[in-house]
């Protein structure tokens, strides 16, 4: 049997059969904003509706279900998954960059296992838990009314100083889909968790943080899907001209 990668597809062929499987970048990234835009409106839509009709059944299903803060709901579920595509992306990466004997296969490794982390952590929220502790030490209201968010910025300063010569090795437009997507994804989670604690810090009405939490989990979600956008592209780039058989 023998793969092999080309501009408009995967094609297989064997004696017995010649299959083609075109994958569409566009149009796979089209239908992941055509899903995190409906989990947004229906997470704000059934949030509106156990505000408006608190304490039922119903409402409590389809917040279970819809909310983007809830951890067993559908987009907590399709986030977990879409941070496992991307470690698996980046994984696929190093292995083909260590074969080609590449530079920065460590990086594109560690970048593989911290998308890991973030997709578990999506779905357990670690990062929520020493949030009280993290408040109680270092009397945190405000803007860093979520503490966490202090080590968290540490850690990315640290994080894009270990990564700034293979951020500047990339291909152009690589370099600036990681730089959009890494923005994004960051303004959300810590952007718009820093709002989020301001608004709860001034007791404003529940709505403003429901939008304000939306807005940060919208945020994360639509910097995943523009940097599964990049990893094919550039997966692509790298698969071009390379042949895969497999033997017994």
């Amino acid at each position: 049997m023998t793969c092999s990668g080309y501009d408009k597809g995967i094609y297989v062929q064997d004696r017995a059969f010649y299959t083609k499987l075109n994958i569409s970048r566009q149009k796979l990234c089209g239908i992941l904003l055509v899903l995190i835009f409906g989990f947004s409106l229906l997470s704000v839509i059934v949030n509106v509706a156990t505000l408006s009709v608190p304490n039922t059944p119903l409402g409590n299903v389809l917040m279970d279900t819809f909310d983007v803060d809830a951890e067993r709901s559908l987009p907590t579920f399709y986030a977990f998954y879409t941070l496992q595509a991307c470690a698996l992306l980046l994984f696929a990466i190093a292995q083909i960059t260590k074969i080609s004997r590449g530079k920065f296969v460590r990086h594109w490794q560690l970048l593989s296992l911290i998308f890991v982390y973030l997709s578990f952590d999506e779905a357990l929220s670690f990062h929520e838990r020493p949030i009280g502790t993290l408040r109680s030490l270092l009397n945190t209201e405000g803007f860093l009314h979520f503490a966490w968010v202090i080590p968290a910025a540490f850690l990315l300063v640290i994080f894009l100083w270990g990564y700034a010569r293979f951020i500047l090795a990339l291909p152009k437009t690589t370099r600036r889909l990681f730089l959009i997507a890494g923005s994004t994804f960051v303004g959300g989670a810590l952007g718009m968790e820093m709002v989020g604690g301001k608004i709860l810090s001034m007791q404003l009405p529940r709505m403003a943080y429901i939008i304000a939490l939306t807005c940060e989990e919208f945020l994360e979600m639509l910097g995943i899907v523009i940097f599964i956008y990049a990893l094919l592209s550039y997966l692509k780039s790298k698969l071009l001209n390379v042949e895969i058989s497999f033997t017994d």
